[in-house]
Protein backbone atom coordinates (compact mmCIF):
# COMPACT_ATOMS: atom_id res chain seq x y z
CA UNK A 1 0.00 0.00 0.00
CA UNK A 2 3.07 2.60 0.48
CA UNK A 3 5.62 1.35 -2.09
CA UNK A 4 3.11 1.52 -4.88
CA UNK A 5 3.64 5.30 -4.31
CA UNK A 6 7.52 4.75 -5.21
CA UNK A 7 8.38 6.61 -8.49
CA UNK A 8 8.57 3.77 -10.96
CA UNK A 9 5.96 1.67 -9.12
CA UNK A 10 3.27 4.68 -9.65
CA UNK A 11 4.69 5.41 -13.30
CA UNK A 12 6.17 9.05 -12.32
CA UNK A 13 9.17 7.49 -13.55
CA UNK A 14 8.88 5.52 -17.27
CA UNK A 15 11.03 1.84 -16.87
CA UNK A 16 12.57 2.45 -19.94
CA UNK A 17 14.51 5.33 -18.56
CA UNK A 18 14.95 3.81 -15.32
CA UNK A 19 16.83 0.53 -17.06
CA UNK A 20 19.08 3.36 -18.76
CA UNK A 21 20.20 4.86 -15.68
CA UNK A 22 20.48 1.73 -13.97
CA UNK A 23 23.05 0.38 -17.08
CA UNK A 24 24.86 3.71 -16.19
CA UNK A 25 24.99 3.40 -12.78
CA UNK A 26 26.41 -0.38 -13.07
CA UNK A 27 28.90 0.81 -16.07
CA UNK A 28 30.33 3.40 -13.80
CA UNK A 29 30.38 1.56 -10.61
CA UNK A 30 32.54 -1.18 -12.98
CA UNK A 31 35.08 0.93 -13.83
CA UNK A 32 35.47 2.33 -10.71
CA UNK A 33 35.72 -1.33 -8.94
CA UNK A 34 38.43 -1.93 -10.90
CA UNK A 35 41.00 -0.89 -8.40
CA UNK A 36 39.28 -2.77 -6.32
CA UNK A 37 40.93 -5.69 -4.45
CA UNK A 38 39.84 -9.16 -5.70
CA UNK A 39 38.03 -10.12 -2.65
CA UNK A 40 36.09 -6.93 -2.73
CA UNK A 41 35.16 -7.08 -6.25
CA UNK A 42 33.88 -10.79 -5.93
CA UNK A 43 31.47 -9.62 -3.32
CA UNK A 44 30.35 -6.98 -5.23
CA UNK A 45 29.64 -9.32 -8.27
CA UNK A 46 28.07 -11.76 -5.68
CA UNK A 47 25.65 -8.62 -4.32
CA UNK A 48 24.65 -8.01 -7.53
CA UNK A 49 23.81 -11.77 -8.43
CA UNK A 50 22.14 -12.04 -5.17
CA UNK A 51 20.10 -8.54 -6.18
CA UNK A 52 19.01 -9.70 -9.65
CA UNK A 53 18.21 -13.69 -8.47
CA UNK A 54 16.20 -12.16 -5.51
CA UNK A 55 14.36 -9.22 -8.08
CA UNK A 56 13.33 -11.86 -10.54
CA UNK A 57 12.23 -15.05 -8.77
CA UNK A 58 14.04 -16.05 -5.65
CA UNK A 59 11.63 -13.06 -3.64
CA UNK A 60 8.52 -15.60 -4.10
CA UNK A 61 10.14 -18.53 -2.28
CA UNK A 62 9.52 -18.78 1.13
CA UNK A 63 12.29 -18.52 3.69
CA UNK A 64 14.70 -17.94 0.74
CA UNK A 65 13.32 -14.17 0.44
CA UNK A 66 14.52 -13.38 4.18
CA UNK A 67 17.89 -15.24 3.75
CA UNK A 68 18.64 -13.62 0.88
CA UNK A 69 17.96 -10.11 2.13
CA UNK A 70 20.23 -10.89 5.29
CA UNK A 71 23.01 -12.40 3.36
CA UNK A 72 23.25 -8.94 1.42
CA UNK A 73 23.95 -7.16 4.93
CA UNK A 74 27.28 -9.59 5.73
CA UNK A 75 28.67 -9.12 1.60
CA UNK A 76 28.67 -4.86 2.22
CA UNK A 77 30.32 -6.04 5.72
CA UNK A 78 32.75 -8.19 4.23
CA UNK A 79 33.38 -6.00 1.23
CA UNK A 80 33.87 -2.98 3.65
CA UNK A 81 36.24 -5.09 5.94
CA UNK A 82 38.43 -6.24 2.91
CA UNK A 83 38.38 -2.87 1.15
CA UNK A 84 39.89 -0.61 4.31
CA UNK A 85 41.88 -4.09 5.26
CA UNK A 86 40.22 -4.57 8.57
CA UNK A 87 39.61 -7.61 10.58
CA UNK A 88 36.00 -8.77 11.14
CA UNK A 89 35.05 -10.93 13.72
CA UNK A 90 32.96 -14.05 13.02
CA UNK A 91 31.19 -13.23 16.19
CA UNK A 92 29.93 -9.85 14.77
CA UNK A 93 28.96 -11.32 10.90
CA UNK A 94 26.96 -13.78 12.99
CA UNK A 95 25.42 -11.17 14.98
CA UNK A 96 24.35 -9.12 11.65
CA UNK A 97 23.12 -11.72 10.25
CA UNK A 98 21.09 -12.90 12.88
CA UNK A 99 19.81 -9.34 13.38
CA UNK A 100 19.40 -9.00 10.25
CA UNK A 101 16.87 -11.67 10.14
CA UNK A 102 15.41 -10.50 13.29
CA UNK A 103 14.42 -7.34 11.52
CA UNK A 104 12.89 -8.99 7.80
CA UNK A 105 11.33 -11.06 9.99
CA UNK A 106 9.32 -8.41 12.05
CA UNK A 107 9.04 -6.69 8.15
CA UNK A 108 7.28 -9.97 7.24
CA UNK A 109 5.07 -10.56 10.32
CA UNK A 110 4.09 -6.78 10.06
CA UNK A 111 3.12 -6.88 6.09
CA UNK A 112 1.07 -10.47 6.71
CA UNK A 113 -0.74 -8.62 9.36
CA UNK A 114 -1.98 -6.19 7.93
CA UNK A 115 -2.51 -7.58 4.54
CA UNK A 116 -6.50 -7.95 3.06
CA UNK A 117 -6.98 -11.36 2.22
CA UNK A 118 -9.57 -10.26 -0.53
CA UNK A 119 -7.06 -8.36 -2.47
CA UNK A 120 -3.68 -9.62 -3.80
CA UNK A 121 -2.37 -6.02 -3.46
CA UNK A 122 0.78 -7.52 -0.85
CA UNK A 123 3.61 -9.40 -1.84
CA UNK A 124 3.26 -12.85 -3.20
CA UNK A 125 5.06 -14.81 -0.93
CA UNK A 126 3.65 -13.43 2.15
CA UNK A 127 0.65 -15.92 1.32
CA UNK A 128 3.13 -18.58 2.16
CA UNK A 129 3.89 -17.60 5.70
CA UNK A 130 1.43 -17.92 9.08
CA UNK A 131 1.72 -15.88 12.16
CA UNK A 132 2.68 -18.64 14.17
CA UNK A 133 6.09 -19.39 12.19
CA UNK A 134 6.93 -15.77 11.93
CA UNK A 135 6.72 -15.27 15.69
CA UNK A 136 8.89 -18.24 16.02
CA UNK A 137 11.32 -17.12 13.36
CA UNK A 138 11.42 -13.78 15.98
CA UNK A 139 12.12 -15.51 19.05
CA UNK A 140 14.80 -17.59 17.99
CA UNK A 141 16.32 -14.49 16.09
CA UNK A 142 16.17 -12.31 18.58
CA UNK A 143 18.20 -15.12 21.02
CA UNK A 144 21.02 -15.51 18.29
CA UNK A 145 21.57 -12.16 17.89
CA UNK A 146 22.01 -11.36 21.55
CA UNK A 147 24.21 -14.50 21.60
CA UNK A 148 25.89 -13.18 18.99
CA UNK A 149 26.36 -9.86 20.25
CA UNK A 150 27.27 -11.28 23.61
CA UNK A 151 30.13 -13.88 21.96
CA UNK A 152 31.58 -10.70 20.47
CA UNK A 153 32.34 -8.19 22.83
CA UNK A 154 33.23 -11.03 25.26
CA UNK A 155 36.19 -11.77 23.02
CA UNK A 156 36.82 -7.91 22.76
CA UNK A 157 40.15 -6.50 23.75
CA UNK A 158 38.31 -3.80 26.19
CA UNK A 159 36.38 -5.98 29.31
CA UNK A 160 34.09 -3.46 29.85
CA UNK A 161 32.38 -3.96 26.72
CA UNK A 162 30.33 -6.97 27.75
CA UNK A 163 28.05 -4.58 29.89
CA UNK A 164 26.94 -3.03 26.41
CA UNK A 165 24.95 -6.29 26.27
CA UNK A 166 22.58 -4.57 29.04
CA UNK A 167 21.23 -2.03 26.18
CA UNK A 168 21.11 -4.34 23.54
CA UNK A 169 19.13 -6.83 24.99
CA UNK A 170 17.00 -3.91 26.01
CA UNK A 171 16.28 -2.41 22.56
CA UNK A 172 16.20 -6.12 21.02
CA UNK A 173 13.51 -7.09 23.91
CA UNK A 174 11.56 -3.59 23.39
CA UNK A 175 11.23 -3.44 19.33
CA UNK A 176 10.34 -7.36 19.56
CA UNK A 177 7.47 -6.00 22.32
CA UNK A 178 6.30 -3.34 19.61
CA UNK A 179 6.31 -5.66 16.96
CA UNK A 180 4.11 -7.97 18.44
CA UNK A 181 1.78 -5.58 20.80
CA UNK A 182 1.33 -3.20 17.24
CA UNK A 183 1.79 -5.11 14.26
CA UNK A 184 4.20 -2.58 13.15
CA UNK A 185 8.13 -3.48 11.80
CA UNK A 186 7.84 -2.85 8.50
CA UNK A 187 9.63 -0.05 8.24
CA UNK A 188 12.45 -0.26 11.17
CA UNK A 189 13.84 3.03 10.95
CA UNK A 190 10.13 4.73 12.25
CA UNK A 191 9.82 2.16 14.73
CA UNK A 192 13.71 2.94 16.01
CA UNK A 193 13.48 6.97 15.65
CA UNK A 194 9.68 6.81 16.81
CA UNK A 195 9.77 4.68 20.15
CA UNK A 196 11.58 6.22 23.01
CA UNK A 197 12.29 3.57 24.67
CA UNK A 198 14.47 1.71 21.96
CA UNK A 199 15.72 5.25 20.51
CA UNK A 200 17.28 5.92 24.04
CA UNK A 201 18.58 1.91 24.54
CA UNK A 202 20.59 3.02 21.18
CA UNK A 203 21.73 6.29 22.47
CA UNK A 204 23.11 5.23 25.64
CA UNK A 205 24.52 2.02 23.91
CA UNK A 206 26.46 4.43 21.54
CA UNK A 207 27.27 6.40 24.73
CA UNK A 208 28.51 3.74 27.09
CA UNK A 209 30.71 2.52 24.05
CA UNK A 210 32.34 5.82 23.12
CA UNK A 211 33.38 6.28 26.83
CA UNK A 212 34.82 2.50 27.17
CA UNK A 213 36.83 3.44 23.93
CA UNK A 214 37.75 6.85 24.97
CA UNK A 215 37.47 7.29 28.66
CA UNK A 216 38.14 3.89 30.42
Amino acid sequence: PIKKNRPIASGEIQKSKALILAVILLAVTATLSLSFPQKVLIALTSYLTINLLYSLWLKHVVIIDIFLIASLYLIRIFAGGKLWDIYISHWLMLCTFFLALFLISAKRRAEFCQQDENTNSTRKVIKSYNKIFLDHMLTITTTSSLVGYSLYVVNAEQPYFLYSVIFVAFGLFRYLYVVCQYNIGQFPEKVIFTDPWIFSSIALWGTYSLIVLYVI
